[in-house]
């Protein structure tokens, strides 16, 4: 195992920011200890001690650094250009080394830097950053990202990442494990990753609902000029329609059915008969009482009255001795109840048959049998009464003696 160069270097804090080795930074050089140091690093080697201070703590870990350059921009301010190199644990200060604070810097070796688990973390990491550039539309960014083997050099990479706050860059500083860096850099991109998607997807629906009313909305002034040099109102009448729905209190499911009808109307000619057809859709949605309400009326007096005079000639007392005959009840006879005499009745071709659908002769029959008296209702009687109705289409005459109409003469009268 090699030996861990110590040394003694000029200590540079820093506020808001966290350099990781392997980044090229530029540090303004305005605070009187950056200024110091920097001085200091001149003075010597060129090394400076890079050491991340979140609330007035620093750091346990820091990057040794290389001053690469260091000039003045436009505005006045002096800048230094730094390439981190290693990480190094911070030691003891050293006391009496002028007005830069030097303190022992001890090299600070990766673990598992080359295990397969490392590369396999690496190359899941790099998928990641890939998706996130392209989501991002900085696909050109990923080839410099393509081109880096070692799973120690990509997981610093993302000292760059602008989603990584203070606190999770100086955590990647501090670990020392590459498997395990990895890992939480996979965590914290998946999420990041889920992040953009999700707002990538709310801005992609937003502009296109807000493209489509744009698009919409030319359309509609398109068709308005083009009606107008042919003549044609149409648009009137779709604002009339629309502002009667305003009125009409809908339902927000009718609503929405009757506006997408009505931008159907719009859109189509008026020599097209649909036109027609979902103008009376229209018109007969419209004229529902959508928010009208009436008052009941539960007065018998005045509904009987109101009957009688719609029902010319259906008065009350006819209609309930209608309602009381056997033809309007409907009732059965004593002697036909019995199951044998009702399967027999069942048999007859005209059973179950409403009073339009069978013959004049079975209806007339029917009204004969009410009328006649009781005591000629036996059964031997109402069996032949059977027997001949069935068999009066086949032979021609009706029970009464009249001739049965035959299927010419049927399809004459129909």
């Amino acid at each position: 195992m090699p030996e861990l160069k110590t040394e003694f270097i000029p200590l540079l804090p820093l506020n808001n920011a966290v350099v990781l080795p392997g980044m090229i930074v530029t540090i303004p050089v305005e605070r009187e200890e950056a200024g110091a140091a920097i001085a200091a690093a001149r003075e010597g080697d060129g090394l400076v001690l890079l050491v991340p201070r979140v609330e007035g703590k620093y750091a346990s870990i820091g990057t040794v650094a290389k001053i690469e350059d260091s000039r003045k921009l436009p505005n006045g301010v002096d800048v230094a250009i730094l390439q981190g190199l290693h990480r190094a644990s911070v030691g003891s200060a050293a006391a009496g080394t002028g007005p830069a604070l030097r303190v022992l810097a001890q090299e600070a070796q990766d673990i598992n830097p080359l295990t397969e688990t490392s590369h396999v973390l690496a190359r899941e990491y790099k998928a990641l950053i890939e998706n996130l550039l392209e989501l991002r539309d900085q696909s050109e960014v990923f080839q410099m990202v393509r081109n880096i083997d070692r799973p120690a050099q990509l997981s610093d990479l993302a000292g760059y990442s602008p989603d990584l706050s203070l606190e999770k860059k100086v955590e990647i500083l501090e670990t020392l494990d590459v498997e395990l860096r990895l890992k939480k850099l996979i965590a914290w991109t998946r999420d990041t990753l889920a992040d953009a998607s999700l707002k990538n997807k709310i801005r992609s629906d937003v502009a296109e609902g807000m493209e489509k009313r744009q698009r919409e909305f030319l359309l509609r002034q398109q068709m308005d000029a083009i009606k107008k040099e042919l003549g044609e109102g149409d648009s009137d009448v779709a604002a009339d329609y629309r502002k009667k729905i305003e009125e009409a209190g809908m339902p927000e499911a009718v609503r929405k059915e009757v506006e997408r009808e009505l931008g159907r109307l719009e859109r189509t000619s008026d020599q097209n008969p649909e036109a027609g057809w979902i103008r009376n859709y229209l018109d007969w949605m419209l004229d529902m009482p959508w928010n009208k309400r009436t008052v009941d009326q539960f007065d018998v007096t005045e509904a009987r009255r109101v009957l009688d005079q719609d029902h010319t000639g259906w008065t009350t007392s006819r209609i309930a001795s209608s309602s009381s005959s056997p033809s309007a009840s409907g009732a059965m006879p004593a002697a036909w109840r019995s199951p044998a005499a009702a399967a027999r009745a069942r048999s007859s071709p005209w059973w179950g048959r409403p009073a339009w659908a069978k013959p004049h002769w079975a209806s007339r029959w029917r009204a004969h049998w009410v009328a006649s008296s009781p005591a000629s209702r036996s059964a031997a009687s109402m069996m032949r009464l059977r027997s001949a109705v069935i068999a009066a289409p086949t032979s021609g005459h009706c029970p009464d003696g009249s001739r049965a109409p035959s299927k010419r003469r049927a399809r004459k009268t129909r």
